[in-house]
């Protein structure tokens, strides 16, 4: 008999086996790794096509696009095809994007290869988050959550730089041949091990709402892509330029769009949007919470490089300085069980919240040594882990295993467009300040993530504690009349 995950548990419906587990977690670890490795090897593509570095731009950005387009049909290809076939689909199409890259012969098609790897990349991340959640225990979800936080932080920091020395010594096109080849072999894999089921449900094609979805992709395609160009004006230019009020007009038709979508599928009797899921204060606020975190966190991670560089330190001190807060997550995430068995959920989560929030506000507002630094961003990296995983392996206690689909969809779309914004909030408050960025303590950007962050956890004190530690236990998820 093969492995568990969760074997504590009785039920068959909440075995993980672990083949299924390692497949998830590879998948993820080359789409992290992809979506990274193009940045640095730009300049070796700009000699290779005798073209500028600074032309090839669109290489990175059509994978963003397509990514943010894509990611709200993840729901319904699911419910047409299956969890489990579409997300075969999206590791062939992954694998096909990576081939079409390491072959491409000029930018043209480089730019549709990356294309083609971003749709595969929006749809594979909600799709393998509901292959893991759906019937599994809150015991289940917290070690998955765990053992995700390696691939999921990993990856995306080893991309750059083994992308850089492997352009250097072998050549850009190696780094996608490699890529292609690991994703051929978890595709095998996945096929192979994962039960490749025609339809999701009863049989019966679910109907498409193509103005819901056209509506759905385009806010969050626009709100999640203006964001960071956004705040790359406001850094150039001030917080007054005609390119910033373009972007924000583009910023409100994708608000607006958005709106519309919520609009009509409230009404609708096949919804792209799901909506109801909603109606689980576990999953409500725990996407609140774990949404509103990551704006702080995007925001933070943003906000103190410009602040380390304006203090006088070069670009690789302050590149390993940032390290340990990657090492804070992983750290933990190796300790957040504990913690959770010996505190309790909810009191381990605003526990979390608190030692973030200890670590931040010093390094916003104080000049402190690189070491120094390195220690709290540890600390903030800890601390912040214990709520958001914590959080959500909760969101999910509630949700039907027929609605996994749609509500892992949902909680992808609003923590990636919320992130997204961290940068513009950020640089925003910057410039509002009658001085420029130096080394004078930022109050404004630390009054603001500090507000988001006890945000944050408020929405933990919103539900009593035995519902979060019930969420995290291995009960199942039972079927109320």
């Amino acid at each position: 008999m093969s492995r568990v995950l969760g074997s504590s548990v009785s039920s068959e419906k909440q075995q993980i086996p672990v083949a299924v587990v390692f497949i998830y977690l590879c998948a993820m670890a080359i789409n992290g790794f992809d979506a990274t490795v193009v940045v640095p090897v730009l300049p070796a593509i700009a000699d290779d096509f005798a073209v500028s570095a600074e032309s090839l731009g669109s290489i990175e950005w059509s994978f963003l696009v397509a990514s943010a387009v894509v990611l709200p049909a993840a729901a319904w290809l699911t419910h047409w095809q299956g969890t489990s076939r579409i997300f075969c689909w999206c590791l062939a199409g992954l694998s096909i994007g990576l081939v079409l890259s390491a072959c491409a012969p000029n930018t043209e098609l480089l730019v549709g290869a990356r294309l083609v790897q971003g749709a595969s990349s929006g749809i594979l991340v909600p799709v393998g988050l509901a292959l893991m959640y759906k019937d599994a225990t809150g015991e289940d979800r917290l070690r998955i959550a765990r053992w995700t936080l390696v691939p999921l932080t990993i990856a995306p920091m080893l991309g750059p730089v083994v992308g850089g020395v492997v352009a250097e010594h072998w050549g850009w096109r190696w780094i996608f041949g490699a890529l292609a080849l690991l994703s051929v072999c978890v595709w095998a894999a996945a096929y192979t091990v994962l039960p490749q089921q025609t339809t999701a449900g009863n049989g019966i094609k679910p109907q498409l709402d193509i103005p819901g979805l056209t509506l759905l992709a385009v806010g969050t395609g626009t709100l999640t892509l203006v964001a960071p160009l956004m705040g790359e004006s406001i850094q150039s230019q001030g917080l007054l330029s005609w390119r910033l009020l373009v972007l924000v007009g583009a910023a409100l038709i994708g608000a607006i769009a958005l709106l519309a979508c919520i609009k009509r599928s409230l009404g609708a009797s096949h919804p792209i949007l799901a909506l109801e899921v909603f109606r689980s204060p576990l999953y409500r606020f725990s996407v609140l919470a774990i949404s509103t975190a990551s704006l702080a966190l995007s925001g933070f991670l943003f906000f103190l490089p410009l602040l380390l560089s304006a203090q006088g330190h070069s670009l690789q001190s302050i590149g390993v300085t940032m390290f340990p807060e990657t090492l804070g997550l992983l750290v933990g995430g190796q300790i957040m069980m504990r913690l959770n068995h010996k505190l309790g959920a909810r009191r381990t989560m605003l526990a979390g919240f608190i030692v973030a929030l200890a670590a931040l506000i010093p390094l916003v507002v104080v000049p402190l040594p690189l070491v120094v630094v390195g220690l709290l961003l540890l600390i903030f990296g800890v601390g912040l882990s214990q709520p958001v995983l914590l959080g959500q392996a909760a969101a999910f206690n509630d949700i039907a295993p027929e609605q996994t689909e749609d509500a892992t969809t949902l909680f992808i779309v609003v923590r990636t467009v919320l992130s997204a914004w961290g940068v513009v909030l950020v640089m925003s408050l910057i410039h509002a300040q009658p001085y420029a960025l130096a080394s004078e303590p930022s109050y404004s950007v630390a009054i603001a993530l500090g507000i988001l962050i006890v945000v944050a956890g408020l929405c933990v004190l919103a539900l009593p504690a035995h519902t979060w530690q019930e969420a995290t236990s291995a009960t199942p998820y039972e079927e109320t009349e």
